[in-house]
């Protein structure tokens, strides 16, 4: 007759800080199928709700960061974070996130936290001599399409 073939399903358990690349495996014949099976040190994902982060992501490392890896830290534009880096160990970011930090640019004599008051220029308006002495002032004009 026809020979009948047990196959029981497994789930690969990994110690905390640990994953298997394939979590299913089977075992037939005593033989556990892939006979690769492996428990790797589990990656990082870069920290979430950072307020003020880059454009690009909170990690200049992109949204996975290897165990044993860094994420370099980085901001949007006229912010600075906390620390410069996070390690990554088994899963879990030291420090588990940070801060964009506003910048404190010294702009004309003033900080730019200051927030100086200039009104809104209108292209041709010539402001009152004297009523922004030391502020240099930039005007950008947008071209209008169509």
């Amino acid at each position: 007759g026809d020979e009948v073939r047990a196959v029981h399903r497994m789930t690969v358990m990994c110690e905390k800080g640990y994953e298997a690349p394939i979590s299913d495996s089977r075992c037939l014949r005593g033989q556990l199928l892939p006979s690769n099976m492996s428990c790797e040190p589990r990656s990082c994902r870069q920290p979430s709700r950072i307020l003020h982060r880059h454009p690009d992501g909170p990690c200049a490392e992109g949204a996975v960061i290897a165990s044993g890896g860094q994420c370099t830290a980085q901001c949007a534009m006229n912010y600075k974070p906390s620390v410069s880096a996070l390690g990554c160990h088994l899963g879990e970011l030291y420090p588990a996130k940070f801060e964009c930090e506003e910048t404190e640019i010294k702009v004309r004599g003033l900080l730019s936290s200051e927030k100086p008051m200039i009104p809104n220029l209108i292209p041709g308006l010539v402001p009152p001599q004297g009523a922004w002495r030391g502020t240099t002032v930039i005007s950008r004009f947008h071209k209008n399409k169509g």
